[in-house]
């Protein structure tokens, strides 16, 4: 397993492919992680906004990317927090927010904030998403 120190040489390769290597090693820091959010390659950087090493500094950060997909995985990743959720919820894209409603970890009052959302699929994803918890609840008391 290479060292942060290796991972962060390897991070500035001209190759995007290395970059790539480099951004998908299993257990990176919070720096590397950050430095792999710079990437001019929105592969590498939606790497990051995935891995399960994201903290919640790093997904603000995915959050502000200019790259769709790189913001849909911030805001699917099981490291998520209110923080995170309520931000994508402000997202201009509807897949962001969708990305939210759907999220198995999302908190039921950010999927409350969803129903209300501009786009009707977002708002029918968070509403289907209560109330399969409910049923779920239901069914887990009797």
């Amino acid at each position: 397993m290479p060292t942060e120190r290796q991972l962060l040489a390897m991070l500035r390769h001209p190759d995007w492919r290395v970059r790539l290597e480099a951004a998908r090693d299993p257990d990176p820091t919070e720096q590397v992680l950050l430095v792999v959010l710079r990437d001019p390659v929105w592969r590498v950087r939606e790497v990051a906004a995935w891995s399960i090493r994201a903290t919640e500094r790093v997904l603000l950060q995915a959050l502000d990317d200019k790259c769709e997909d790189v913001r849909i995985a911030a805001a699917w990743n099981r490291n998520a927090t209110e923080t995170i959720w309520l931000k994508a919820l402000q997202d201009e894209a509807c897949a962001v927010r969708m990305a939210v409603a759907e999220n198995p970890d999302v908190s039921d009052q950010v999927l409350r904030l969803a129903r209300a959302d501009g786009c009707p699929e977002v708002r029918h994803a968070a509403e289907l998403h209560l109330r399969r918890r409910a049923e779920r609840k239901r069914r887990a008391s009797t």
